[in-house]
């Protein structure tokens, strides 16, 4: 091993880890643990109350027995590395690990995981569904079952909103949720670290055809949008605004207008939404009916938004709230208060040392986020401390409860007073007033950025690009910002 550790060349602080002890040892009867994620959700939860025509009762239901954040955010809007970032608790700019093309698992092979901790702690650790982000998931779990990815109902690339003629309890997010409730009842009579994945509303966005009739398409609101566009933003920004469609398979906003897609794709999403409501209320039946139920702690987050047009934009990939909101939701028995809300900015990094306070494990100082107990205690609380969101190497974002700010690689800027301005409309970053403000947020970005890790090869043998290796600031002029 020590050879292999030497080849791959290890941060000290990973190191360490390698050579603590093999069993760590939890406070006297600590709490099991409900860890839920949601994959590609942003705000379409009543709890968060953004979409007028949204109903997740069991959602509501969850953030009514617990602390709901309303201004939690993913350290990378991109399903790889916000996992990576939450399950190591090391952020982008440490790892190099910003974007989905890179894959975690050869260069952090040696990480100490969130899961792994609980295992080595004692904990019988479960895991269903989509948690990590490809391979890596068996060696953090006792029992692990990973239902196949949803290419029975429609490839990633295909077109976006259809319902299908099947019962709800054939979607592999429903057998995902008949593993745990199995695996709750026959779980050894000791603390549990049960972890569920549930794959929607990513795309494709096909769910059995009851959740779409839940929206009719002349109910379905469209999103605030600035008369403007993105005229106000700089190359860099409408380049990630327009360019990520057609790389991504998913599609350009021209599109989306020129055949009258939007409401559509809008129902399309909010009926997924609406499905992995129901499976997350057979989920909370089955905990509380547990013996875990009454004193575990249950958290739930979204790895990371999904733009529904905002910005001209669809799907994740950008530094805009739209992308890097997610819903956190934890209730904490003992600690947090039923029914309460927090504006204190909180970022996915803060899940790991905050479990490990929560359930009496030794803290780590080589964690980069820091736990969230004095918010869990008392949600009033605003403190001036932000959340880093990364999207590409050196591309950053710092969100606080006033302010949003962007800084690019090319050094470019965006900045958003979210108190007058909550739908981002108004780029204040040339305003010569608002330097005090950007200097202050832009003094909480690291110094330093580990180096981009490469990106992997898809099946076809090629090789990934990043999403700004193809950026070139003389196709989107400043004068001519209409260019598409």
């Amino acid at each position: 091993m020590i050879s292999k550790l030497k080849k791959k060349k290890l941060p000290l602080a990973l190191l360490s880890c390698l050579f603590t002890s093999q069993l760590i040892h939890a406070a006297e009867n600590p709490p099991s643990v409900l860890f839920i994620a949601v994959d590609d959700l942003r705000d379409t939860i009543g709890a968060l109350q953004n979409f007028s025509n949204i109903k997740t009762p069991n959602f509501d239901r969850l953030a009514a027995s617990g602390l709901t954040f309303e201004n939690a955010h993913c350290a990378a809007p991109a399903c790889s590395p916000s996992r990576t970032a939450l399950l190591t608790g090391w952020s982008p700019a440490r790892t190099g690990f910003s974007e989905n093309g890179q894959t975690w698992s050869d260069d952090l092979e040696y990480a100490e995981t969130l899961p792994r901790t609980f295992m080595k702690a004692g904990y019988y650790t479960v895991g269903s569904g989509k948690i990590f982000h490809g391979d890596g998931a068996l060696q953090n779990f006792h029992s692990d079952f990973q239902v196949p990815y949803d290419k029975d109902y429609g490839e990633v690339g295909d077109a976006m909103g259809k319902p299908l003629d099947i019962p709800a309890s054939e979607m592999p997010d429903a057998k995902r949720i008949d593993f745990i409730l199995q695996e709750l009842a026959t779980a050894p009579n000791t603390p549990v670290f049960f972890a569920v994945g549930l794959l929607k509303p990513h795309l494709p966005f096909n769910v059995p055809k009851e959740y779409f009739d839940r929206f009719p398409l002349d109910e379905i609101p469209l999103p605030p949008m600035d008369p403007e566009g993105i005229r106000d933003l700089p190359p860099i920004a409408r380049h990630i605004a327009r360019g990520n469609g057609e790389q991504n398979g998913r599609l350009y906003h021209e599109h989306v207008i020129e055949n009258d897609l939007w409401q559509r794709n809008i129902q399309a999403y909010l009926a997924c939404v609406a499905f992995v409501d129901d499976q997350l209320g057979r989920l909370l039946d089955a905990w509380e009916a547990s013996p875990h139920g009454e004193q575990g702690i249950v958290v739930l987050w979204g790895d990371n938004g999904w733009h529904l047009g905002e910005k001209e934009h669809w799907s994740k990939f950008t530094l805009w709230r739209e992308a890097t909101r997610v819903p956190l939701i934890i209730r904490a028995p003992g600690v947090t208060e039923p029914g309460t809300r927090t504006r204190s900015a909180a970022s996915l990094l803060d899940l790991y040392p905050t479990l490990l306070d929560l359930c009496g494990l030794p803290p780590r100082d080589d964690l980069d986020g820091i736990t969230l107990r004095p918010v869990l205690r008392s949600p009033g609380i605003t403190w001036e401390r932000a959340a880093i969101i990364y999207h590409g190497w050196k591309n950053t974002a710092v969100s606080n409860h006033r302010w949003h700010y962007i800084h690019y690689r090319d050094q470019s800027k965006e900045l958003y007073d979210l108190a007058a301005d909550p739908h981002q409309f108004h780029n204040l970053a040339n305003d010569p007033d608002m330097t005090p403000i950007i200097n202050s947020l832009h003094n909480q970005i690291p110094r330093h950025f580990a180096p981009e890790k490469p990106f992997s090869k898809r099946g076809n043998g090629k090789q990934r690009i990043s999403f700004m290796q193809d950026y070139d600031p003389a196709k989107y002029p400043r004068d001519n910002p209409s260019t598409k």
